[in-house]
């Protein structure tokens, strides 16, 4: 293990000057990188157990450098190591790796891999996801109000009757609101609680054609209802302390509403607060044109889904308040529609299906504990709700209890000291423990944390009411062979990772090496 070739001195000097000069910085899409933000602990050997049907060279997992030099022996055709890199420092960093074959052949072909690296991706955001960015920073500035304390405040919450009309003021774009008129199509008492929830439609709406619909999101509701109180906890509810009555339920469906669905937080203040307040416990749900069976049913499903997840988003305010940082958040929102069962697996969330191969093509650049900045691509928004979907799964299926992260919203700290406290692990060991479990990709129920529980990051998935079938792709990987001689500089965000693959040994030995920036480490298997 003494061989160490001229070029990964030079590797060594490209990353030296790299640094000193300040190139390779500024990051992929991974939202606005605190620069005062703690270097997060690299986890120990021992606090880390392989994978299932791996193995690692002892003291290479993980392996912290700075320079990394690593002999595989027997090294066939169908062995396969890998190298995980993670950076756990707060800025974007460039490393080096390099794959060789040890010299028992007589030549060698050689070859670069091209350092993967998306430059960040900066425009003009869509006005769909400025919206849902406003809406998030909002419920950051929110107050959160309490019960009202007297008894006698308690308004009595007045009933509201079938094919009653009321007027409701919804956003129809980013910046625009307008008063709409809608009747009530569904009242009904959730059982076991004092509050009725009321489903209107807005007029506009032919309403032979969403009759079914409302009547099986109505069905769906008490489900959602229950199923994310037990998951998450409680959301707001009776007269708050400023005065607004959040007893029951309303649910507005309308072509008019932007985006798929919206719960906005300022419709929980008085109208001298904020404007266009419906001063209600309120959701918007956008409605799709409805020509045939299948528009009809994937209408059921995407309306019931974006009740699960802006439901969510009502208990996190109520529960965490001005606390919680967007991307937490918004894990948890696309938790709530996989454990509502609107999932990729079972053919019904293909938008998360998407979102998540999005993710795995910018899994270098994207910070796992950020939201996206206000000028990022759709690309880079998109990758941003990938991660936080997959990342809120395997956090509550490996810590919750039973799948229950109400301890976890319970929590009024910052997001990160939450997540420790919820876990009972450093952010560090997390991080890279789902960086690892992305790439291990251990579907089983019993992996240990190295997997999504009955979700295959690399299979196919086809999708119910006419939608087509996605291949997730699983993370980018860098894949080499043991016989050719191969090499990149790539850079990594913070609280990201690279991944590179090596097979197609003949059965003699594979020699891996890297520089590693400071706070940088590398994860070494083999199968």
């Amino acid at each position: 293990m003494n061989k160490f070739h001229f070029k990964y001195l030079l590797m060594i000097a490209i990353v030296m000057v790299a640094a000193l000069t300040g190139c390779g910085g500024g990051g992929g899409g991974g939202g606005v990188v605190d620069p005062g933000a703690a270097t997060l602990a690299i986890p120990t050997t021992n606090q880390l157990t392989t994978p299932a049907a791996f193995s690692s060279e002892p003291g290479y997992f993980p392996t912290i450098g700075p320079n990394v030099e690593l002999a595989l022996n027997n090294f066939t055709n169908t062995s396969e190591a890998l190298m995980v890199f993670v950076n756990m420092t707060a800025q974007t960093q460039q490393l080096s790796w390099g794959v060789d074959k040890l010299p028992t052949a007589a030549s060698r072909r050689g070859s670069v891999i091209a350092g993967r690296h998306e430059v960040e991706q900066q425009g003009a955001l869509s006005p769909e996801h400025s919206f849902h960015l406003m809406l998030r920073q909002q419920s950051q500035r929110q107050r959160r109000f309490g019960q009202a304390s007297s008894q006698t405040l308690r308004a009595s919450t007045r009933a509201v009757a079938l094919n009653e009309t009321q007027s409701f003021i919804l956003y129809v774009s980013d910046t625009q609101t307008e008063t709409i008129s809608a009747v009530c199509k569904h009242t009904e008492l959730l059982a076991g609680t004092d509050k009725n929830f009321h489903i209107f439609v807005d007029n506009s709406v032919n309403m032979a054609q969403v009759a079914d619909v409302v009547s099986n999101i109505a069905n769906n509701w008490t489900k959602i209802y229950a199923k994310n109180r037990e998951i998450f906890g409680e959301e707001p509810t009776g007269v708050l302390d400023n005065g607004v009555n959040a007893t029951d339920f309303y649910m507005v469906i309308s072509p008019k509403v932007f985006t798929a669905g919206y719960f906005f937080t300022g419709d929980l203040n008085l109208t001298s607060v904020t404007p266009t307040s419906n001063q209600k416990k309120i959701f918007f749900l956008d409605l799709e044109a409805i020509n045939t069976a299948n528009d009809r049913a994937r209408a059921i499903n995407v309306l019931s889904a974006t009740m699960a997840h802006e439901f969510q988003h009502m208990i996190h305010f109520w529960q965490r308040g001005s606390t919680s940082d967007i991307w937490l958040e918004e894990a948890m929102s696309g938790y709530a529609e996989h454990i509502n069962d609107y999932r990729i697996d079972n053919g019904i969330n293909q938008s998360k299906a998407l979102q998540a191969n999005i993710y795995f093509n910018h899994i270098s650049d994207v910070q796992l504990d950020a939201w996206h900045a206000g000028n990022d691509l759709d690309s880079t928004v998109n990758a941003h709700y990938g991660k936080v979907f997959l990342f809120g799964v395997w956090l509550a299926q490996n810590y919750g209890s039973s799948g229950s992260v109400v301890a976890l919203l319970k929590n009024k700290t910052t997001d990160v000291a939450a997540v420790e406290a919820f876990t009972g692990k450093n952010f560090g060991e997390l991080y890279s423990k789902f960086m690892l479990a992305l790439i291990v990709n251990n579907p089983d129920a019993d992996n240990d944390g190295y997997g999504i529980d009955g979700l295959d990051l690399t299979a196919t998935y086809p999708f119910l009411n006419d939608l087509s079938s996605v291949s997730l792709t699983g993370p980018a990987v860098a894949e080499v062979a043991a016989t050719a001689e191969s090499s990149s500089n790539p850079t990594i965000a913070p609280r990201a990772a690279v991944y590179v693959k090596v097979g197609q040994g003949d059965g003699s030995g594979v020699w891996l090496t890297s520089t590693l920036p400071s706070g940088t480490a590398m994860f070494q298997l083999r199968k």
